[in-house]
Formats: C-alpha cells, structure tokens, sequence
C-alpha cells in the first residue's frame, strides 16, 4: 500500500515528510481491508521496523554467498558464513 502510495506519486517520494494524516489514512485503510484498529503513530513505527529489517537483510544479502530461499523464507548461506556470524 505504502509502495503503490510513492509510486503513483500521490505523496512525495520520500516518507520521511509524510504527516500524521498520511499514517492515519493508512491505518484506517489497514481498518477497512482487515478489521484492525491501529493508530498512524503504530502504522509509522511498524514501517520503520520493517525497512531497518529490509536494509539489514539487503546487506547480509550483499556479502559473499548469502542469498534467499522464496520457497522456506529465509536467508540462504554456506555453513561457513554461519560460523564466522554466530562464533
């Protein structure tokens, strides 16, 4: 919904100057698709969480033998990656 939002040029591309307006438009979109109540102050946080998550697994997925698996959902390397990380 957020990427259709920026896409479609209805906001500006960056947002970070989206308004509470704009969150609380989200949430009550969120509200009418799913039956959730949230407020525009939780919808924002929530999107910050998820795009400091996407950026750290975009750089994990950058170094050398990582990758993604569509099918399990996860992140994909040689045992060796898995060793240096966790030791």
């Amino acid at each position: 919904m957020l990427r259709d939002e920026v896409r479609n040029n209805q906001t500006t591309d960056h947002t970070t100057s989206w308004t509470i307006r704009h969150w609380n438009h989200y949430a009550n979109q969120l509200h009418n698709i799913y039956a959730f109540r949230y407020t525009g102050v939780k919808v924002r946080q929530k999107y910050q969480r998820l795009k400091a998550d996407y950026q750290t697994f975009k750089r994990l997925q950058a170094q050398t033998g990582l990758g993604w698996d569509p099918i399990i959902g996860t992140v994909v390397a040689p045992d060796e990656f898995w060793d240096k990380v966790f030791h």
